[in-house]
């Protein structure tokens, strides 16, 4: 017999708190014991991908006069991002935050979205598969564009999908944002229009 079977009458509320509650271990232990990670070591809390050194570097030239964000057409959404952080001084560690604070709401975002056209099993299947696969959640500690731009596509679909006409600012500033953060981002706007 199922723990989701009808007859136990159990609460979606809790066993969403305990995936959470999991996936919060799952970070820390990673954060703990990274060294032992084939994906390697972090570093005060971050990990740097071959991109990572382009986007701090560039962040910092614009922050500095440098040059000019509409050179990087296709990324000033993400350096716009990390020269927030730059220009506060604040560690980097705390974008990695904010990039696992995403990832919970776009968490929340994928289980309504799931929730509404399946049904709250599959909801939380759905999310833990989300929070549990090792590979995309290691992206949450990278400085790159990766995790963001998979976190924020998920909220604009729930937004999209819950709110369509009424929230339209938002859903369009999320568009705007999703689409200045990859080069590749008109391959997401035709996805939508299609």
């Amino acid at each position: 017999m199922s723990i989701f079977n009808k007859k136990y009458n159990y609460n979606h509320n809790f066993y969403l708190f305990l995936i959470y509650f999991l996936w919060l271990i799952f970070l820390m232990v990673y954060f703990f014991f990274s060294a032992h990670v084939e994906a390697g070591a972090l570093k005060n809390g971050v990990s740097y991908g071959s991109d990572s050194i382009f986007y701090l570097r560039e962040s910092r030239n614009i922050l500095n006069g440098d040059t000019s964000i509409l050179k990087y057409k296709g990324y000033f959404g993400y350096l716009l991002f990390l020269a927030t952080f730059l220009y506060f001084e604040l560690p980097l560690y705390y974008a990695v935050l904010f990039q696992v604070v995403l990832t919970g709401i776009s968490a929340l975002c994928l289980y309504k979205i799931t929730q509404k056209f399946f049904c709250k099993s599959s909801g939380l299947i759905c999310v833990a598969l989300f929070l549990f696969y090792l590979p995309l959640q290691l992206r949450n500690f990278y400085i790159l564009t990766e995790i963001l731009f998979i976190d924020i596509s998920i909220i604009l679909t729930f937004f999209i999908v819950f709110f369509k006409k009424k929230f339209l600012i938002p859903t369009i500033s999320l568009l705007i944002f999703l689409m200045s953060m990859r080069s590749k981002r008109l391959l997401f706007l035709f996805g939508f229009l299609a």
